[in-house]
């Protein structure tokens, strides 16, 4: 896309997603122990659930002033875009969180 440099408030969301993949690897060093003790799983699915919530609003924020500051038509959907891409990159990590923890409903 070549867009102007986003700014922090922009930024924030892919230091969401860093958080995200930490959580979700450290799900996956849980999954041969949980049935045992899902007490820890079950903490990296709610971490994912609020960091997806602090995204949304993260999101939200951002588009409101992109689209109260921005003048230029073409570089706004280029950025909306690019912010849209990484909010439903916080989403796909969320969803994650709901299978495992299905899977403890179903296994613990």
């Amino acid at each position: 896309y070549n867009p102007r440099p986003i700014s922090e408030n922009g930024k924030e969301l892919s230091r969401l997603i860093q958080e995200e993949a930490t959580y979700i690897c450290k799900a996956m060093d849980e999954l041969e122990t949980f049935r045992k003790k899902p007490t820890l799983l079950r903490e990296y699915c709610s971490k994912l659930h609020e960091i997806e919530n602090q995204a949304d609003d993260v999101y939200e924020f951002f588009i409101t002033k992109l689209f109260e500051e921005e003048k230029d038509c073409i570089e706004l959907i280029k950025i909306k875009e690019i912010m849209h891409e990484l909010e439903k990159t916080t989403d796909a990590a969320e969803h994650v969180g709901k299978i495992l923890k299905n899977l403890i409903v179903k296994y613990a």
